[in-house]
């Protein structure tokens, strides 16, 4: 039952993917960016096609056409720029899946009773004119090919009954063997293309997953999930002009991890990268829409702040510091504690625009240096030339423990 149920939505829905999820898989799919050149040239070859048939088959009527007549052709002319409008409008991705296939559906139906009243009426269009249009249904339109085929049985039902009244029987025996060759045609027709419409969305869809993954990882820094020096880089050129031009703060927190060397050393550098890779994954849990986070290089890392308070800045600064603390990653030679503990250097206010960007940076790099030299696991806020350090009380009676 699973197996039937899985080709019922491949082939009927072109669920290539076997999710049997058809509405997140070949609606949007199909409507992906990429395929829009080549589904607006389906469409206008479409157009053609109808065109061609249209003068066909006023060549083969061989007569002036009353004027009730002549009302129905043109009528049938512009039903056919109304077509090439209605199916360019379906590759765009503006439209709603659900309002375009639901208006395609209703335009399709609405050529359909056209055709018929043909037949009833007798406007003197030929019989071919209904299999014209139901050749061109699985061409023109983004339709999956279980839902075309429920269409043009519908309408080749109503044109069976309608042909059967107006023909005798061997007439009528002709035109249901006719109409069921092309019915069969049209649904073969609309599953290939189809098909091929959808699997080249699904192929784009993964070369642009493919290429976002990619991207990522040129950003990103492996061992702690977070953006690597190349994105601080373009990231903090961009946040200090922004910043600047609309007069709001930029905070920057730069911190080391204390006597990494001698954690290196002693405790080897799987350890090394398990203890940066932990301290990583916390920094980056302040990560936000006003926190960005980076691995700087080696054991160094930063946070950018927008538009955020000098005291918010060293309240987020201690509490990185402590994070960090509390992680208890034991480093019994760090003369700063016997756990894993950090320095850092904070910088907040309005980037100057006498001042190269950098030089703002390195001012918490200086802060951070001073935090160090210290004896680090401390704050270092600059301010001018001078340095403001602060320290948690209790964390200042377990490091003198």
């Amino acid at each position: 039952m699973k197996k039937l149920k899985e080709l019922y939505f491949l082939w009927g829905f072109l669920d290539i993917n076997n999710t049997c999820h058809y509405q997140q898989t070949y609606f949007k799919q199909f409507e992906d960016q990429n395929c829009m050149e080549n589904q607006e040239m389906i469409s206008r070859f479409s157009l053609l096609l109808s065109f061609v048939s249209f003068y066909v088959t006023l060549f083969l009527t061989k007569n002036f056409p009353t004027s009730s007549k002549y009302i129905f052709h043109l009528m049938m002319m512009i039903l056919l720029f109304i077509f090439l409008y209605v199916s360019k409008l379906m590759t765009f991705q503006y439209v709603p899946a659900s309002v375009s296939h639901t208006m395609t559906i209703l335009f399709i139906s609405f050529l359909y009773i056209i055709v018929i009243a043909n037949q009833l009426f007798s406007f003197e269009l030929p019989s071919a004119m209904f299999y014209v249009l139901m050749s061109l249904v699985p061409i023109a339109f983004t339709l999956p090919p279980l839902v075309t085929l429920l269409i043009n049985l519908f309408w080749a039902a109503i044109y069976a009954v309608i042909v059967h009244q107006q023909k005798p029987t061997l007439a009528f025996y002709e035109d249901v063997l006719a109409l069921t060759i092309v019915l069969v045609i049209s649904s073969m027709m609309g599953y290939f293309i189809g098909r091929t419409r959808a699997e080249q969305a699904f192929a784009n869809e993964r070369n642009n997953t493919l290429a976002k993954t990619l991207q990522q990882a040129s950003i990103t820094d492996q061992l702690t999930g977070l953006m690597n020096h190349r994105s601080f880089q373009s990231d903090y050129y961009e946040l200090y002009d922004g910043c600047q031009q609309n007069k709001r703060h930029l905070g920057v927190i730069m911190l080391d991890i204390d006597k990494f060397k001698l954690f290196n050393d002693y405790y080897g550098h799987l350890e090394g990268d398990r203890c940066l890779s932990q301290i990583g994954h916390t920094i980056g849990s302040f990560t936000s829409q006003e926190i960005s986070t980076y691995r700087f290089g080696g054991e160094e890392f930063v946070l950018l702040l927008r538009g955020t308070a000098a005291s918010r800045t060293i309240a987020i600064a201690e509490k990185v510091r402590q994070k960090v603390y509390d992680l208890q990653i034991t480093h019994e030679y760090s003369p700063a504690a016997p756990v894993v503990t950090v320095s850092i250097g904070v910088h907040v206010g309005f980037p100057p625009k006498h001042e190269k960007p950098m030089n703002f940076f390195d001012h918490a790099d200086q802060a951070m240096y001073d935090s160090k030299h210290a004896g680090g696991n401390k704050v270092s806020v600059y301010k001018g030339a001078v340095l403001v350090e602060e320290k948690d009380e209790a964390d200042s009676q377990e490091s003198g423990a």
